[in-house]
């Protein structure tokens, strides 16, 4: 991973999620990616424009159905999935953890294309879950329209 891009992604996602004022959220930090990287080195899709800009990204964290079903059911934060989660060699559920496009890039399509890919590249079994926390109403929207695209539910923690 270029770390010029993924300085821009976590300075991206801390100015949109702000999680630095909310302890449940994975913090955007060094600790957080290496974590994340342990368990699926293509965890990070993105766009550049030509001047290295990034436009967008995409981030999936492969996991297990029964952590899946626990952060579904509200006992357990965003954050304690991700320190739950051990690394192995395939997952049976997949969470859609965050995609952030720049404003003058979206309504083209990017965040969609970027999560198919990170789908794609994640290190999961045949018939993986989905799932997303709906932390906006766009990125519900996103859900949404991603599993119409795939022809597989994503499930959603409201």
């Amino acid at each position: 991973m270029d770390s010029t891009v993924l300085e821009q992604a976590m300075h991206q996602a801390e100015k949109y999620f702000k999680t630095a004022e909310d302890q449940d959220q994975i913090q955007v930090s060094m600790d957080s990616w290496k974590r994340i990287e342990a368990l699926n080195p293509d965890a990070l899709a993105y766009r550049l424009a030509h001047n290295g800009t990034l436009q967008g990204w995409a981030l999936t964290i492969p996991t297990t159905r029964e952590l899946m079903e626990r952060f579904l059911a509200k006992q357990m934060s965003e954050k304690e999935l991700l320190l739950q989660t051990k690394p192995q060699d395939s997952y049976d559920a997949l969470y859609l953890a965050a995609a952030f496009v720049l404003p003058e890039c979206r309504r083209q399509g990017m965040a969609l294309e970027l999560l198919k890919e990170s789908i794609e590249k994640a290190p999961t079994l045949p018939g993986a879950k989905l799932f997303a926390w709906g932390y906006s109403e766009e990125g519900k929207a996103l859900a949404k329209k991603l599993g119409r695209e795939i022809g597989q539910e994503i499930l959603l923690r409201e």
